[in-house]
């Protein structure tokens, strides 16, 4: 008799023991989860920052390079926009780096786009972009991060001025 009632009270201490020691390790790895879940989006969120950052602070290098170039300034000062040709920068930098999509727009100091490396079209007013209006308004070096339904595009502007310090336009690499 006094056997059955200890192997009852050793099952029952088991069992207790054992539901205790399955609760402690359900919480412990629940806590452990979420700390690691909670760095893994940190280092994740880190690391996009890093890339954009990457991203804008070289689309932007693009851009200060392009509009030192002489031709551009001429042909901004004479007005003529036809003789604008980009495609070759455009082509090269997507076969030679890790952009695949660099187009070069440049637009003159009323807002109106007067090249776009990527089409034909020209002409159009863009002062309906903030961004844009901002740039123009006040004629330094900007960049945007512009997201669409499924897209994100950076965008770097530089001014392109003259020997006598006139506004003559913008360059923008998207």
């Amino acid at each position: 008799m006094h056997t059955k009632r200890n192997v009852f009270i050793a099952v029952f201490s088991f069992l207790i023991l054992t539901i205790f020691v399955l609760y402690g390790t359900y919480y412990y790895i629940l806590d452990k989860q979420k700390i690691l879940l909670d760095l893994t989006n940190t280092n994740i969120l880190k690391l996009t920052e890093k890339f954009l950052d990457n991203k804008i602070n070289t689309t932007l290098a693009i851009a200060l390079s392009l509009v030192k170039d002489y031709e551009l300034h001429k042909l901004m000062a004479t007005q003529e926009y036809d003789k604008f040709n980009y495609n070759d920068i455009s082509q090269q930098i997507k076969d030679n780096t890790k952009f695949k999509n660099i187009w070069i727009q440049i637009i003159d100091k009323e807002g109106n786009s007067i090249y776009r490396s990527w089409t034909d079209k020209k002409g159009d007013n863009l002062l309906f972009r903030k961004d844009l209006k901002k740039f123009i308004d006040d004629k330094k070096i900007s960049t945007s991060i512009s997201v669409g339904l499924y897209s994100m595009t950076i965008k770097a502007r530089a001014p392109i001025i003259d020997e006598e310090n006139n506004f003559l336009g913008a360059l923008e690499i998207i």
